[in-house]
């Protein structure tokens, strides 16, 4: 090959540029028609032809959802992911063939230009030198590996295949030089990737590559999971959520492991038999959970309220100059209490149960609106109204936890309803409004935590500041903790205070302009998904 050696590696992106750029070929399939059954057969073709037309969703479901284990559904599947552009799972996908048919060529092409893409370039080029032994005459990875030869002679000697080292390639990506995230710093997340679309972009100023490794269906860490992690040189492992399989493997693996936790995860659910492990972390977005899972066992719990993409900061679509009289409600709206009412009623109708029994759920509904009655806004008085009579929630197979939830989540939605009534012109919102692409920047945000939240800060209050939405919230001492009242927001304490507060503010652009730039500073200086991985990476790296 007649090109300089030490410009070899920028032949060889380009060159793996346009392999990439093409359309994926779907035409392979089935490839060992005998050995299929005639199900699977009709499957496969079926799921290829629909690839090949560019259904590729379609193509994917119809081949997931086979119970098949032929090699065949795991390369179709990691064609697809390939033709997609998501090379992390398709990498996966890959790795599962390639231990069910190891003898196929393209294949291991393929796997190495996915690995390559992925930045695991000394995997990608022990790939293409399996494609050229199992198949001498696949030119495309003749092609690629002399390239690659000549890298791991001259520029880059260290992603020699043969390198016993484990040596990874840096991509490029940035890094910090302090506590864990240095150069060596390699993320892989567990589970499906849109769970960490928000966080992906922000730790890429930290680490020098990110993996995306989906588990089994079932949860689990199989065999061919834990070899990708293994492969991947992972340096920490991230899942949504605790695990304790995953846990397990980590300390197995002497890996780091973070779990993102939400103060909706209820303690006593969460399998915490792994908790006391030194190599597992768990953040969770309420301080009050944190004494929880400390309380249960977890030795390296931590307070990680919620941040904010870097890119929303500021960024309020929509009209300049809003009609002065319009308000947004904020609120966590829960589904809990209609559960509850709609099982006691199912129960009520039921005609196998006993007069008693119904009694009993007759009287249980009334116990629950006397709650409600007494403890309108939700503010903290359910549980006072609702304690002594854990008999009658065992015997009527009502989880008290989840319970006290569920009306304090009804208490909030009427104490917001209520608010709703006394203000005019005001528009009743849910969480998911809050998009930058609302067609209104109205000049108060009202935003109402639950109290059964255990101090947990919704999102939706981190975003509004983060737009430049000038707040109303009620008083919270992780709000209180967190933001300067008056400074970054404005406290209210009952509803009473809202109509008041509201027409206040209103009245005054320049107060609130103050306010709502004070507020936008504070979350770009402490509270970025950015200030939320270095929390995490420092954590980590102190341990």
């Amino acid at each position: 090959m007649n090109i300089d050696p030490n410009l070899a590696h920028t032949v060889l992106a380009d060159v793996v540029g346009q392999f990439v750029s093409m359309p994926v070929d779907f035409s392979d399939f089935p490839l060992l028609p005998k050995t299929l059954d005639n199900e699977s057969l009709s499957l496969i073709r079926e799921s290829a032809r629909l690839a090949a037309q560019g259904d590729i969703d379609g193509a994917f479901a119809l081949a997931n959802n086979s119970p098949s284990e032929y090699f065949e559904f795991d390369y179709l599947k990691g064609k697809i992911m390939f033709a997609r552009k998501d090379f992390g799972e398709a990498t996966y996908w890959f790795n599962r063939a390639v231990i069910k048919f190891p003898e196929y060529g393209e294949l291991w092409f393929l796997y190495g230009i996915a690995n390559y893409q992925s930045g695991f370039l000394s995997e990608a080029f022990h790939d293409w030198a399996v494609a050229k032994s199992v198949n001498e005459d696949h030119q495309d990875a003749k092609l690629l590996l002399e390239l690659a030869t000549l890298m791991t002679k001259t520029t880059h000697p260290h992603l020699d295949p043969l390198n016993e080292t484990g040596a990874v390639t840096n991509i490029g990506k940035g890094s910090e030089k302090s506590g864990y995230h240095d150069d060596s710093t390699i993320l892989s997340f567990l589970g499906g990737k849109a769970q960490y679309e928000r966080w992906i972009t922000s730790a890429q100023s930290f680490v020098t590559k990110i993996n995306s490794i989906p588990l089994t269906p079932d949860g689990k860490v199989d065999r061919q999971v834990e070899s990708m992690i293994r492969r991947s040189h992972t340096s920490l492992l991230v899942t949504s959520g605790f695990s304790g399989k995953v846990a397990k493997t980590s300390a197995g693996m002497n890996i780091p492991y973070v779990a993102l936790v939400t103060a909706d995860s209820l303690v006593d659910r969460i399998d915490h038999n792994h908790f006391d492990l030194s190599t597992t972390f768990l953040f969770t977005d309420s301080e009050v959970s944190v004494k929880r899972y400390s309380d249960a066992g977890m030795k390296s719990a931590c307070y990680l309220p919620p941040g904010v993409d870097e890119s929303v900061i500021g960024n309020v679509v929509g009209s300049s100059q809003p009609d002065a009289s319009l308000c947004v409600v904020k609120y966590n709206a829960g589904a809990r209490y209609s559960e509850i009412i709609d099982r006691l009623k199912s129960l009520l109708m039921n005609k196998d149960k006993s007069v008693d029994e119904k009694n009993e759920a007759l009287r249980f509904m009334r116990f629950i609106g006397n709650a409600l009655t007494a403890a309108p806004e939700g503010g903290g008085g359910i549980n006072d109204h609702l304690s002594g009579d854990n008999a009658l929630l065992a015997r009527l197979q009502f989880d008290e936890k989840e319970l006290y939830k569920a009306l304090d989540d009804e208490a909030c939605h009427r104490s917001v309803s209520t608010l709703v009534k006394n203000l005019g012109g005001v528009v009743l919102s849910s969480p998911s409004d809050l998009a930058v692409s609302d067609n209104k920047a109205p000049p108060v945000t009202i935003i109402k935590i639950r109290a059964s939240n255990d101090g947990a800060l919704p999102q939706e209050l981190f975003d509004s500041l983060a737009m430049g939405r000038f707040v109303l919230v009620n008083k919270t001492d992780s709000v209180m903790g967190l933001f300067t009242p008056d400074e970054d927001l404005v406290i209210y304490e009952d509803l009473s205070q809202i109509n008041e507060l509201a027409e206040f503010y209103q009245a005054r652009p320049d107060l609130r302009a103050r306010v709502t730039q004070s507020a936008m500073r504070k979350i770009m200086d402490k509270h970025t998904l950015r200030h939320r991985w270095k929390t995490i990476l420092d954590t980590v790296g102190a341990s």
